[in-house]
Parts: structure tokens; sequence; C-alpha cells
């Protein structure tokens, strides 16, 4: 009987250890996906504000370089943004405004003084 009783106790024990590492590893991927998807969001917006910066630093010539083509953000020949799905650019005698989405996700205006 208590031969037994002690294998009893060894299988609930080797299956609640199976469960709790398949929970933890579910855990760990889940955890790592969100992660990856978290990364790749800042890389999007850290891309978007390179981009601001640039034009900021470059404002003179951004009204006649600046060039969207399929999905690509051009300045002169150079690319200056991929995966933009929408692009407008405005200005008026002071300012200089530009509507941008980036990945369908990220969607900024930006003012720029001339």
């Amino acid at each position: 009987m208590k031969k037994s009783f002690t294998l009893f106790e060894l299988i609930i024990v080797i299956l609640i250890s199976s469960i709790v590492i398949v929970l933890t590893s579910k855990l760990t991927t889940q955890i790592y996906q969100n992660q990856i998807f978290s990364e790749e969001k800042q890389i999007e917006k850290l891309d978007m504000l390179s981009t601001k910066i640039f034009i900021e630093k470059n404002i003179k010539n951004a009204l006649s370089k600046l060039n969207y083509k399929k999905n690509k953000l051009f300045f002169g020949t150079d690319i200056l943004l991929e995966k933009v799905t929408k692009f407008n650019i405005n200005s008026d005698s002071n300012y200089l405004y530009i509507n941008i989405e980036l990945n369908n996700s990220i969607y900024q205006k930006w003012i720029f003084k001339l």
C-alpha cells in the first residue's frame, strides 16, 4: 500500500511539474513576442523623430526636395523614410505643415517655421 501511494505521489508531482513548465514556457514566449513588437514600434517612432529632425535641419530645401512615391519618402533622390502610408505637405508664407502616417499605426502632424 505504501509503495502505491508513493507512486501516486510521484505521478502527481510529475503532472504538476509538467503543467508548470508548459505554462512558464508559454508565458516566456508571449513576453518575448510582446518585447519584439514593442521594439519594432519604438524603432518606427525613432525613425519618425529622426526624419523630423532631418527636415528641420534642411527646412529651406524641404519643400522642393521632399517627394512621396510608393510608400517611401524621398529627399531628392535619397530614401528618407520607408513604410509611409500617408503623406501631405502644405505651406504658407511662415510655416510648413506636414502630415505623415507610418505603417498605418503612427500618425503625426509637424509644423515648421520657415
